[in-house]
């Protein structure tokens, strides 16, 4: 992935991250209209995407195919340039307090 498609990823990750209780009908419409007509989604195409708590996955979906046409899992694997590069991204907006508060340095770096 090159530092448009870390700063995407991790902007989808961190919009708005607040606990808001399990998903309802209009959130899984919801999340499922983002994955599948976000322009920033579409940067990423393919991946998986889940919604979950502690008991495991309440909704899933995905977007694309894996590099045989099969469709993308929660099982694909997916190569990622560096595991260290994901981990330090997340730390990073945690850090910073969520993907609107990256400095134009933070997406420089990531």
């Amino acid at each position: 992935m090159n530092k448009k498609h870390w700063a995407a990823l991790l902007a989808l990750l961190f919009a708005g991250a607040t606990y808001a209780g399990p998903p309802t009908p209009n959130s899984v419409l919801a999340a499922q209209a983002t994955a599948e007509n976000n322009s920033t989604c579409q940067i990423i195409v393919p991946f998986y995407w889940e919604i979950g708590d502690g008991t495991g996955t309440l909704v899933s979906g995905s977007l694309g195919v894996d590099a045989n046409g099969n469709p993308t899992l929660a099982t694909t694997k997916m190569g990622v340039a560096s595991s260290a590069k994901w981990l330090y991204g997340i730390y990073v907006v945690q850090i910073r307090g969520g993907a609107a508060n990256l400095t134009a340095q933070d997406i420089s770096f990531l």
